[in-house]
């Protein structure tokens, strides 16, 4: 039986693995849109970067923080130098630590690392909420308090919808804190006035420092804002740069003062930076400098967060390297998309399947909304296979597959619904229905014929449009061993639905079961993906979510009666509206699973197989393995990476059972 070009084998369990320990991947597949290589394909995709610049491994060169939608922390490490930058993603949920809306890393209590502070949801008056202390201790964050705290023993708060700053701007060796309020378009001053039981605290000093009001366009308003304090011309003291929510460009306010007395010239704000070439966005840009290419200048970064004029969920990580000095910057745009990835706006959902019957495994990547083109709805993405086992490679070749109108919050399903040899389609879609395409062209030559809205006998006996009011994502799979297609939607409210097919594998007809299949709930926008991943011959489960990351469920029941349970060994993957993907791209022994996520991208994690029969680990199965299992058994070697091998009934032991069905193996090729 095939299922999305995996060949699946009941019997002949060579296929078959015991055991998986993900980790992230990052360029090793290659990927091509309009014949561009995509740099890095699987950081995740960007909607509203927050980002901050450190050398957190210690090696002279800047790694990247970045946080986007949800609370997680991303980290990419730059495993060049301080000239030649190159990252990889490390993390998607960095010290596991739970940030708000805005982060910060600073060595606040000297002892020569970064300690963090984030924002405190849990703490919040009016729109303000409290900060959250992390110490750094050998590179784990302890968290210290949950408010830091004034002098007077306040909380020292900040504005929730804008991004705030750290800063040393009196020059005395510790950072004060700056909060803009998006009332007035002013800043909060808190002064850092030193350590206390391994705290630094502040002492309220104004709500309207410098008397700094920004007023952007549209009517003169004020909003949202993100501050960065930089010596932008090289005399010494900060300069402020700053975006707003209403202002496509950025602000600076130069300080004509000194490092000790800052004063900040309100008079001569530059209203759009940088001076050649000012950058034009949906507004809310959030600046951030750093020598990224070692040339002892800074370079500018800008992400978009949102702003009056939209959002900007692709195109909104811009580069402008230095070409000027220290003192007398020239910022020139490099990109818009600087570490480039996948990233097709919103909620990335993929799925592989042979479609040209090459050998090989293609993709479909669904998508929420696409704004490259009218109409504004999802779109289906398909990338063809042109490389081999050796180098997966990616070609987009039909970024608008199946048409630019089927809807929104598109999750594609290939299956041979009607066992004629060729991959059909089935599309799960924001209002809860599945469209259903049929191939009525052939396993190599595709075509498809749009059927309507997939049908099922419903709790009541009634035959009509399965309707499940919202984000549905459909999976079919053999769950009863019956030799045909059952069906598997994860829905919008965090639950599986299941299907029955009551025909056969030529006339599918789906009876309802249950809208609570095994009793999991992830709470939000389940999407769901079967494999066998403990080597037991059923389907297990991994189940993305909207908040609840990627969640395994181990099936303890059989091929004939599931039984499924939450495993908490999978803890790799965070990120929103989670949607995984499996395939084996490079070898049986290796498992490849792709995970949409709510920013337009995908993340690429693997795990390294057991590939039962293949007892010398050569990919192959034949006489030598054979050779090998008969000395284990005369020597009476039992361990669990042998059994893993060896042990092809999973009796728990290395017998001539084994030895038999190796052999049946071997002649079955």
């Amino acid at each position: 039986m095939v299922r999305s070009g995996i060949y699946f084998l009941s019997f002949f369990i060579s296929f078959i693995f015991c055991e998986v320990n993900f980790t992230i991947e990052n360029n090793t597949i290659l990927f091509k849109i309009n014949n561009d290589t995509i740099q890095y394909p699987f950081f995740g995709g960007y909607n509203q970067p927050k980002i901050q610049w450190i050398d957190w491994d210690n090696d002279s060169d800047f790694d990247l923080f970045l946080k986007d939608e949800g609370n997680a922390l991303r980290y990419y490490e730059n495993i060049g130098d301080s000239i030649n930058y190159e990252f990889n993603l490390k993390s998607t949920n960095f010290n596991n630590i739970s940030i708000g809306n805005w982060f910060t890393f600073r060595d606040f209590d000297f002892d020569g690392d970064f300690d963090l502070v984030t924002q405190n949801k849990n703490f919040q008056i009016g729109s303000y909420t409290a900060i959250m202390y992390y110490k750094n201790e050998d590179h784990n964050f302890n968290l210290i308090t949950e408010g830091l705290q004034t002098i007077d023993g306040e909380l020292v708060y900040s504005e929730l919808v804008s991004t705030p700053t750290f800063s040393d701007i009196d020059s005395d060796g510790d950072f004060d804190f700056f909060s803009g309020n998006s009332s007035n378009g002013s800043l909060t001053f808190y002064e850092n006035i030193g350590m206390d039981n391994s705290l630094p605290i502040f002492n309220y000093v104004t709500n309207f420092w410098q008397e700094i009001s920004i007023i952007g366009d549209l009517n003169l308003r004020h909003g949202a804002s993100a501050v960065t304090f930089i010596d932008i011309d090289n005399d010494n003291d900060l300069d402020l740069s700053w975006g707003d929510y209403f202002q496509p460009s950025l602000y600076i306010i130069m300080n004509v003062g000194n490092s000790t007395e800052p004063n900040m010239d309100n008079s001569n704000i530059i209203l759009e930076f940088p001076y050649n070439d000012p950058i034009q966005t949906a507004g809310q840009n959030m600046p951030t400098f750093a020598d990224i290419d070692g040339d002892f200048d800074n370079d500018l970064f800008v992400t978009v967060l949102f702003g009056a004029y939209g959002t900007q969920y692709v195109n909104n990580f811009y580069h402008y390297k230095n070409n000027g000095s220290f003192s007398n910057p020239v910022y020139d745009i490099e990109t818009s998309n600087f570490l480039e990835t996948l990233d097709f706006y919103s909620d990335a959902c993929p799925e592989f399947a042979d479609i040209d019957n090459d050998g090989d495994l293609d993709l479909f990547i669904g998508t929420e909304i696409d704004y490259s083109t009218f109409p504004f709805r999802g779109r289906i993405k398909y990338f063809k296979n042109t490389g081999n086992t050796a180098q997966p490679f990616f070609d987009l070749i039909d970024p608008y597959f199946l048409g630019t109108n089927i809807g929104t919050n598109l999750c594609p399903d290939l299956i041979d619904i009607d066992n004629d040899g060729d991959l059909d389609m089935f599309i799960g879609e924001w209002n809860g229905k599945i469209k259903f395409f049929e191939n009525i062209g052939n396993a190599a030559n595709f075509n498809f014929n749009y059927i309507g809205d997939l049908e099922a006998y419903d709790d009541q006996g009634s035959y009509s449009i399965i309707d499940l009011s919202g984000r549905a994502g459909p999976r079919f799979i053999d769950i009863d061993n019956d030799d045909d297609f059952d069906l598997f939607i994860g829905t919008v409210d965090g639950l599986i639905t299941y299907y029955q097919n009551i025909g056969n594998a030529e006339n599918s007809s789906f009876s309802f079961v249950t809208n609570s299949f095994s009793q999991i709930d992830v709470h939000s926008n389940a999407k769901i993906d079967f494999f066998d991943i403990d080597s037991d011959d059923d389907f297990d489960l991994l189940v993305g979510s909207a908040n609840n990351n990627l969640i395994l469920y181990k099936n303890i029941g059989n091929n004939y009666n599931p039984n499924f349970i939450f495993d908490s060994s999978l803890d790799i993957l965070n990120g929103q509206n989670l949607a995984p993907a499996h395939g084996q791209l490079f070898s049986l022994d290796q498992l490849d699973v792709f995970c949409g996520v709510s920013t337009g991208g995908i993340y690429y994690i693997k795990s390294l197989l057991c590939l039962k029969g293949d007892l010398n680990d050569d990919s192959d199965i034949n006489l030598q393995d054979i050779v090998l299992v008969v000395e284990l058994i005369l020597e009476n070697i039992i361990q669990d990476e042998i059994l893993c091998n060896s042990d092809l009934n999973s009796d728990n032991k290395i017998d001539i059972l084994d030895i038999l069905m190796i052999v049946e193996i071997i002649l079955s090729s």
